[in-house]
């Protein structure tokens, strides 16, 4: 792997050009993995532009005193947008310009508020005197809002870019920025037709890394450098147009996002407020086809934590169910049904089964916004919408009874999550746009939904910390609901419900615009983590390979490749490495979704690799530490097991190592000493 380039503020300074009638000094900062000459083009382009409408545009270091105006390209650690945000807020300027960059959440007001609810944690001290499990006061972690859009509240007038083909920042953020900025002008949003990250540098300046992330371009770099240009120079002299464009392109994010998923983050719902439209209706989808004399009412749905009971922590409160009602003599039926929206993912192990109120917690608003453990970073890279819409649904057999014809469980029968989930990516596809789809289906990697799955053991927490299930298989990617049905004659906790794990709207749409055109690379192809297909044996870049040996785990459903390991317990006790290194420690749990830097089957006495960590600084901020474990394969538990001997260096220096064993002595974890960079670790073993 290469090293990245080390972290440094890209800055330009521009000589003046002839004098104008009005001169203006710009503080400007590129991402830090881009040398500052790949930015050489696009401002002398905006001073150009600036020029013709008698603007004398200076370009100065984003910290120069002398700027007025804040210019910063792209989002995150290394994004010169997010620096030149802060900058502005700190200074007061004039205004302040994000190139492929938007407003951070940050700014709004009801998201800190909420975010701010996180302190108060749960105690083991509660009214019955002792709750292991944790308590919490209902209502402590409430984030309602009055107002129905969380709107941002900045202190100096923005203009916000983005590029309708930003693999990096992606278009649906820049239509969250959007919808949540349209009611304070002040703050305005432009997307450029056709613009990729890429089109804003000129040749190899942006890395790898991120070309490979970023979508191609429709118009080009000149094209694109242009039009930025003319809305930075309208920016500065205060003519912006406003315009349909924007509206009109972010027409289906708004109904998907907004309509059908109920966002966090376009509205003011969050885990215990608001509802969402598509899993009201999935209600009516389950249903269907009703008996002929039954006729379908309305349909609502509310937001609550799924695993609310009285006996569960931290809240010990009263349990939510779906439920119908029948009018008209029960023939005019109608529905509630309950949802939580995922963002993150905790395991069953780490909510013990629900037992952890610490834990359950950890998947509320206040959580997703003020726990950093948990990774979710508003840089833009990552998908806006819910992982899943998991919902609590009515069955087909309870609808039968309540509607007075006779009933029985086999009426549940079939893969009806699936269906609802075919539905959603339907729906999708109907309301992209015309040039969106036909990328789209050029692209070839269409979403597939696989039979519904029931968990092991059958049972609530199993069904709520198994989450939706997404597999890339290269040729497209595969999408598997849990479900959990509970016929009448069941236990009461659960009698007469069907719960679905179910797609949202948004995420498809964010995939047929976005994700699914990304270019894939060449050769064999392997999902992230190793989890995705193998080149065939017979293929010439698998000659000197070892022969596939394949497992599959029962915890995650994933093929692994056991290489040189062995394995002779029970088939049905096999779980993968990397299943048994997110279960391994519940007391340093790790980072969801991209915890797990690198894993490796030795198969060698000695192994080197390279590790890019820009985010080092940032993650010891937050307390957060990178540890190194080993895990034995051929067990029917989890158990860390360390070789006789190991070696550790890191950047040429040894920084621990593990000794023999003495007779009867027993070797324990330790702290190492640090020795990764920011910009580039190599580990040789």
């Amino acid at each position: 792997m290469a090293l990245r380039r080390a972290a440094r503020v890209a800055t330009l300074l521009l000589c003046s050009v002839a004098a104008a009638e009005r001169s203006v000094s710009i503080g400007f900062a590129g991402r830090t993995d881009v040398v500052p000459d790949g930015y050489a083009p696009l401002l002398a382009e905006i001073q150009a532009a600036g020029e013709a409408v008698g603007l004398q545009l200076h370009f100065v270091d984003l910290e120069d005193e002398s700027a007025s105006i804040y210019m910063g390209h792209g989002m995150g650690a290394n994004g010169g947008a997010s620096k030149a945000q802060e900058v502005a807020a700190a200074r007061k300027g004039d205004g302040l310009i994000l190139l492929a960059g938007f407003l951070e959440r940050r700014w709004r007001p009801s998201l800190v508020a909420c975010a701010k609810t996180w302190e108060k944690q749960p105690s083991v001290r509660c009214p019955k005197g002792f709750c292991p499990g944790g308590y919490l006061q209902d209502g402590v972690h409430d984030c309602r809002s009055e107002e129905a859009i969380p709107t941002p509240s900045y202190p100096v007038p923005s203009l916000s870019v983005g590029g309708e083909m930003d693999g990096v920042v992606r278009v649906s953020r820049m239509a969250e920025a959007w919808y949540t900025q349209q009611a304070v002008p002040q703050h305005v949003v432009k997307l450029v037709p056709g613009m990729s990250h890429s089109d804003l540098v000129v040749g190899d300046a942006l890395p790898a890394t991120l070309a490979a992330l970023d979508l191609p371009s429709t118009c080009g770099g000149l094209a694109a450098r242009s039009a930025v240009a003319q809305l930075v120079v309208s920016f500065v002299a205060k003519k912006v147009a406003e315009g349909s464009y924007e509206a009109d392109f972010f027409k289906p994010f708004v109904q998907m996002f907004v309509e059908e998923e109920g966002s966090w983050w376009w509205t003011s719902n969050s885990d215990e407020n608001g509802s969402s439209g598509w899993a009201a209706r999935a209600q009516e989808r389950l249903l269907d086809p009703l008996p002929e004399d039954v006729t379908y009412g309305t349909a609502a749905d509310e937001f609550h934590l799924l695993s609310d009971e009285e006996l569960i922590p931290p809240y010990y409160r009263t349990r939510h169910r779906p439920n119908l009602t029948v009018t008209s003599g029960g023939m005019h039926l109608s529905s509630s049904t309950v949802t939580q929206l995922r963002y993150v993912e905790i395991s069953v192990l780490q909510a013990a089964a629900g037992l952890n109120g610490w834990a359950v917690i950890k998947e509320e608003k206040a959580g997703v916004l003020a726990d950093h453990k948990q990774h979710l970073v508003d840089d833009g890279l990552g998908f806006v919408s819910a992982r899943e819409i998991a919902t609590k649904l009515a069955s087909r057999e309870m609808a039968w009874k309540v509607c007075g014809k006779a009933s029985s469980p086999e009426l549940d029968d079939g893969d009806r999550c699936k269906k609802i989930n075919e539905d959603a990516y339907r729906r999708a596809l109907n309301v992209s746009s015309a040039d969106a789809r036909q990328r789209f289906l050029s692209a070839q990697r269409p979403l597939k939904m696989m039979a519904d799955r029931k968990p092991t053991p059958p049972a609530g927490p199993w069904w709520i910390w198994n989450y939706l299930d997404f597999k890339d298989t290269g040729r497209d990617v595969e999408i598997t609901s849990w479900y959990a049905f509970y016929p009448l004659s069941g236990p009461a906790y659960g009698a007469g419900n069907h719960y679905c794990k179910l797609l949202s709207p948004a995420r498809a749409l964010e995939w047929i615009y976005i994700d699914s055109l990304r270019p894939q690379p060449h050769g064999a192809k392997l999902n992230k983590l190793g989890t995705g297909p193998f080149s065939k044996e017979s293929e010439i870049g698998h000659i000197g390979m070892l022969a596939a040996r394949m497992l599959k785990c029962t915890y995650c459903f994933q093929d692994f490749d056991l290489q040189t390991a062995e394995y002779t317990r029970a088939l049905e006790n096999f779980w993968c490495p990397l299943c048994r290194f997110r279960h391994l420690d519940p007391f340093n749990a790790i980072v969801e979704q991209s915890g797990i830097l690198r894993h490796h089957m030795f198969m060698r006495p000695s192994v080197s690799f390279n590790l890019d960590l820009p985010e080092l600084k940032a993650w010891r901020k937050e307390d957060q530490s990178i540890f190194a474990r080993c895990i034995k394969v051929n067990s029917d538990i989890t158990a860390q097991v360390w070789p006789t001997k190991l070696i550790v260096v890191i950047n040429g220096a040894e920084v621990f190592r593990i000794e023999p064993p003495e007779e009867g002595h027993v070797r324990r974890d330790a702290r190492s000493p640090k020795g990764a960079r920011p910009s580039g670790s190599t580990v040789p073993s």
